[in-house]
């Protein structure tokens, strides 16, 4: 593991750099790798408050529209 030390601007500069280099399928698996630790893409979590325990009320009805 290599340690930089830089202003946020200088580190900004250096990893726009660093992705452009890489070739059009290394940024894709690079994406989706981010997607998967934000994990945005197929993660079934539960709710912060349902977790909590808290009351929850939920709408069911079909014509609702917001």
């Amino acid at each position: 593991m290599k340690l930089i030390f830089a202003s946020k601007e200088e580190n900004d500069c250096r990893r726009e750099k660093e992705f452009l280099a890489l070739s059009y399928a290394e940024r894709l698996e690079w994406f989706f790798r981010m997607l998967d630790e934000m994990e945005f893409v197929g993660k079934d979590k539960t709710h912060l408050n349902e977790a909590k325990g808290n009351f929850i009320l939920k709408r069911t009805d079909v014509n609702f529209k917001p």
